[in-house]
């Protein structure tokens, strides 16, 4: 999966930056959420690949937000958390029905097929 260019954290407000799903309809990549401050950020949603989170890492560095500290998952599906391992140093936040799902699916063999 390519980058996409040009995609860039969009200011909602004073602590609030989106990134934007991907303009391709056929393409599966998810919004996700940075929520900042000065005691750090707060990512909401992982992403849905390490590429993906990649491209999200480069934009928060870009627009000079502090690296997250925090990952809440909206909910368990594939394109909103298989990019979490690209976010090793952050603590997750997930409901806990989520939990025996998400170990299931570590369990899987993955590719991009």
């Amino acid at each position: 999966m390519a980058a996409i260019v040009g995609q860039v954290l969009e200011q909602l407000n004073d602590r609030v930056w989106p990134y934007p799903h991907d303009p391709d309809p056929d393409a599966i990549r998810p919004s996700v959420a940075v929520i900042a401050d000065d005691r750090g950020s707060v990512l909401i949603d992982a992403g849905n690949s390490p590429e993906h989170a990649r491209s999200i890492q480069a934009a928060i560095a870009e627009t000079g937000l502090p690296a997250p500290r925090w990952l809440v998952y909206t909910h368990h599906h594939w394109d909103h958390v298989w990019g979490a391992c690209a976010w090793p140093d952050v603590t997750v936040v997930a409901h806990a029905a989520a939990v025996d799902i998400l170990a299931e699916e570590a369990e899987r063999p993955w590719s991009h097929r």
